[in-house]
């Protein structure tokens, strides 16, 4: 299981520089196709990963679903 210290600080240099450190490894931010997010693939435990930046902007679609159901 992926430690919430690693997920932190992916996520820190995912939105700061164009590469990722995590256990000594480092691996290179892109950007994904129509919407230009942030993305990087890594690996930590010896599972890989993929961290996909949010758009802040827009509110998840989950969240509302919830929403909906609770009223």
């Amino acid at each position: 299981m992926l430690d919430h210290a690693v997920m932190k600080s992916v996520a820190e240099q995912l939105m700061s520089g164009s590469e990722v450190e995590v256990a000594g490894r480092k691996f290179g931010v892109s950007r994904t196709g129509s919407r230009r997010f942030r993305t990087v693939r890594f690996v930590a435990g010896g599972e890989e990963y993929q961290a996909i930046e949010q758009n802040a902007e827009k509110p998840s679609r989950s969240s509302s679903r919830n929403r909906r159901k609770a009223g």
